[in-house]
């Protein structure tokens, strides 16, 4: 079935597919999935089912965004021995959302964010990402920090960074695995 989340504000964590699982809070158990879907996502030994279902989250304040513990096991599974990836939204949009907190994690077939916001605290280098990206495909548009998060050297301001990796199909063999780092222009 189809899932509309619109106009809302989660305190809390908000899971995909069930229950959440153990990885909230873990940024190793990131690096981990996204070092090890990666390969198998960009040379096709990992692929996703299309249930032409698709998740709508409009215009919500989220604290983060979780997959549940059997979807966590999945991707584990997958990761190691290549396969499908099953039961889910074939399609996600994210629009005009913020998240309050880093290691979100949405695992759709396709993805797209727009006017997306992310405002975990900074703590410079060692900032948790702002989260993984696992699918076929991902679009990500006016995808922003939080200008609290500005790093501050040799006395200047630096454009606020923040995060988010990305383990999709789109991304040519060899290309760097996160998405890159989005700025927040400090005028």
């Amino acid at each position: 079935a189809d899932c509309l989340l619109e106009n809302n504000e989660v305190v809390g964590l908000c899971s995909l597919y069930g229950m959440p699982g153990d990885q909230t809070g873990d940024p190793r158990q990131f690096a981990s999935l996204h070092k090890a879907l990666s390969p198998g996502i960009q040379t096709g030994k990992i692929t996703f089912a299309h249930t032409g279902r698709t998740l709508q989250l409009r215009n919500n304040q989220l604290d983060q965004l979780v997959v549940s513990g059997e979807m966590i096991q999945q991707l584990q599974q997958v990761a190691g021995n290549g396969g499908q990836i099953r039961s889910l939204f074939e399609s996600a949009r994210l629009s005009d959302n913020s998240f309050s907190s880093g290691l979100n994690l949405l695992v759709c077939v396709g993805n797209s964010f727009t006017a997306t916001r992310f405002d975990q605290p900074s703590q410079g280098d060692n900032s948790d990402p702002a989260g993984l990206v696992i699918g076929d495909n991902a679009v990500y548009v006016g995808t922003v920090g939080k200008a609290e998060n500005v790093v501050v050297e040799g006395g200047t301001i630096r454009d606020a960074e923040i995060r988010l990796y990305d383990a999709t199909r789109r991304q040519p063999p060899g290309a760097p695995t996160q998405t890159g780092t989005f700025r927040l222009h400090i005028v």
